[in-house]
């Protein structure tokens, strides 16, 4: 997907799957409105988000301190979209 326009749901669903595996919950039980924090996401945990969003979506500027600063998924899910992926720099 990199490269290509970043679709919000891909965004959602990449880290509700991720933060389910990590956490051993199922990802009906992942809420996209609760904190990473209020799910049990760790900073461990949070590291392999930010793995998994960028081998998804290949966006510049994915860090921990991004998912920090946007604390649900549907914030952090916004905050990608709005990130520049590497071949959109490329393209200058």
């Amino acid at each position: 997907m990199s490269g290509h326009r970043v679709d919000i749901d891909d965004i959602r669903r990449v880290l509700i799957h991720a933060i389910a595996r990590e956490l051993e919950i199922s990802p009906d039980d992942v809420r996209t409105d609760v904190t990473f924090t209020d799910l049990g996401v760790d900073s461990v945990t949070m590291i392999e988000l930010v793995i998994d969003l960028k081998e998804a979506f290949g966006r510049a500027g994915l860090t921990p301190s991004l998912l920090a600063e946007n604390p649900t998924i549907d914030a952090t899910a916004r905050a990608v979209v709005s990130l520049r992926s590497p071949a959109d720099d490329e393209a200058g």
